[in-house]
């Protein structure tokens, strides 16, 4: 055999091993012209409750619960998003029985996911089945594969009266994308951040892609800033880096002209993180800037936007912004009556005030709605924000 056909062989031989598991994933990417036929059937049909889907591909992540009826497995995942994943924004849509929302993973990737109960036909025994269908809208396809397998898991663990059915290679192929977060973490506690030290160009090329318009590169670039400013040394360097080219307006900006909740998600990350040092320069307008993005985004009982499938709120986004307020209390830089005079020059401010004194955020007197000095410190208790 000679090296040309010998290399031909191998190469067949490895495209072969390739599991079902990674083309799902693949699959996945092209969820946003398959979802295109989704928000057609689901316009077409104006009945409340689980729908069948019959009429377009379930999606690869998805898995059955056929001892459960739909609106009580909706019920189950509901309170799985709520009271047990703290690393997700969503909006829920009872009458659709469908979740909408970011989940983040360990190191700031993120996915904007669509999950839904529908009924379905059990190819085994005809019968009608309650069917989880789970969709990366937009984002990282891991972190997509991450959330499908810690929703399935723990709803799996809170409702063992449930049968859920995997598909037929999920269990072969469980531990193929298993995070190495464990792999030399107690040897090495700090091997998981980027050492900026090394290539501090590598900051100032990521400052520029936060400047140019496409949201991928600003996604990618804010989700390597925001994870490794947790690093002090790194930190120093972003923050040294950043001097330059004006990170604190450059920070500003992106909550002014983004609608992206992912992205402004982890700018408040970074944020919150480079607040630590006071050598991190405050735009003039940052302060304003954080309380408006605050009412913006700003958690409600109702979805909202003009779109059942658009995520405007982020209960991450709200609570890492106020701690970082609360950071400015103590370096002195703003005090709660300068919020409060804000707040007083902002529409809707009412709506953010209310939500940090509801029971859902933990607060029970008026004064926490200006002193975020103790919504700081509540946001880190109940959110596990500070590690």
């Amino acid at each position: 055999m000679s090296n040309f056909d010998e290399f031909t062989a191998r190469k067949a031989a490895r495209k072969s091993k390739k599991s079902n598991t990674v083309r799902a994933l693949e699959t996945t990417r092209s969820t946003q012209h398959n979802f295109t036929n989704v928000k057609t059937a689901a316009s077409k049909t104006k009945a409340k409750g689980a729908k069948s889907i019959a009429s377009y591909n379930k999606s690869p992540l998805s898995f059955a619960v056929p001892e459960a009826e739909p609106a009580e497995c909706y019920g189950a995942l509901r309170e799985v998003v709520k009271e047990h994943l703290h690393n997700v924004d969503y909006v829920l849509n009872n009458d659709l029985l469908r979740i909408c929302g970011f989940y983040y993973g360990q190191k700031n990737e993120s996915c904007e996911f669509l999950t839904q109960v529908f009924t379905n036909t059990n190819e085994d025994t005809g019968e009608p089945q309650t069917l989880v269908d789970i969709r990366r809208l937009f984002g990282n396809s891991y972190e997509a594969y991450n959330y499908f397998k810690t929703i399935r898991e723990v709803l799996m663990a809170n409702n063992p009266e449930f049968e859920i059915n995997l598909p037929n290679d999920e269990e072969q192929n469980e531990d193929l994308f298993a995070d190495s977060e464990d792999d030399g973490a107690t040897e090495a506690p700090n091997a998981k951040y980027l050492r900026f030290e090394y290539d501090p160009p590598m900051v100032n090329n990521l400052m520029i892609s936060l400047k140019k318009n496409s949201l991928q590169e600003k996604l990618y670039a804010m989700a390597l800033l925001s994870f490794n400013s947790e690093e002090p040394t790194n930190r120093g360097i972003i923050l040294e880096e950043g001097a330059k080219e004006g990170l604190s307006k450059i920070i500003s900006t992106i909550f002014q002209e983004n609608k992206r909740g992912m992205l402004l998600r982890n700018t408040a990350v970074l944020l919150n993180n480079l607040i630590d040092d006071e050598n991190f320069e405050i735009a003039d307008n940052l302060v304003s800037t954080m309380l408006t993005t605050m009412i913006t985004w700003c958690p409600t009982d109702e979805p909202s936007g003009n779109s059942v499938y658009e995520v405007n709120q982020s209960r991450q986004l709200v609570n890492y912004l106020a701690l970082s307020l609360n950071k400015l209390y103590e370096r002195g830089v703003v005090t709660p009556e300068d919020v409060d005079g804000m707040l007083q020059d902002l529409n809707d401010a009412s709506v953010l005030k209310d939500y940090l004194m509801s029971d859902d955020f933990g607060f029970d007197d008026d004064s926490c709605a200006v002193n975020l000095q103790s919504l700081g410190e509540t946001a880190s208790e109940l959110y596990e924000l500070e590690c």
